[in-house]
């Protein structure tokens, strides 16, 4: 995903539903406010869990957690070469940071932002990451390998590799089994089947040109 020099946090009044009743009286989205992260790096993946009203945010060679509801910091994540995504496992208390420079997946203690472990990958610069509950797998996309890695969330081990038809982008999944993914340099969305971890369909995005979220 492309980076900028500098972050813009859009917050809608969408975000929770406590404040739905706002956005029905104004307009659907609309500017509130800027929130100053420190460092010089390149920004890329943001995610909001929603349960815990975090945002985390992918800066260079760190994620950056902020409180939504204070809109202030309150974690760092640092240790990595050139970090991308960023997923949640509530169950286990982890959370998991692709790292492309590394090849590896950092793991991090959702409650006080230390380091767990850093797990190492045979896939190629590992960019976008996601946690699906159907599998209750960790699903790491490896741009250069055309490939996406299958962690374990317990055990913190690559425990397979999915064969892709070119380098992925952004991934998401449905929460039935299916995993939709980004394939950026073929203009085509691959369908996962989690049971059987392979790609059971692709879909043209012509005239897309370079699909990435």
């Amino acid at each position: 995903m492309s980076a900028s020099s500098s972050l813009f946090l859009f917050l809608s009044f969408l975000i929770f539903p406590f404040a739905e009743t706002r956005a029905q009286k104004g307009n659907l989205y609309s500017f509130e406010k800027k929130i100053a992260l420190p460092g010089d790096g390149g920004y890329d993946y943001l995610l909001l869990d929603q349960a815990s009203h975090r945002l985390y945010v992918s800066h260079g060679t760190t994620v950056h957690v902020i409180d939504v509801d204070s809109d202030s910091l309150i974690g760092t994540i640092t240790g990595m070469e050139g970090n991308h995504g960023i997923a949640v496992v509530p169950k286990v208390k982890k959370g998991f940071i692709s790292d492309g420079k590394s090849n590896s997946v950092l793991v991090f203690d959702i409650n006080d932002f230390s380091t767990l472990k850093t797990i190492p990958l045979s896939g190629k610069k590992p960019d976008a990451i996601i946690y699906d509950k159907f599998s209750d797998r960790v699903f790491a996309f490896n741009g250069s390998s055309n490939n996406a890695s299958v962690i374990d969330p317990v055990t913190l081990t690559e425990i397979a590799t999915i064969g892709l038809e070119g380098a992925p982008e952004f991934a998401v999944a449905d929460g039935m089994g299916k995993i939709y993914n980004n394939i950026e340099d073929k203009n085509i969305m691959d369908v996962i089947d989690v049971k059987s971890m392979k790609v059971t369909r692709s879909y043209p995005l012509s005239p897309c040109g370079g699909p990435t979220g």
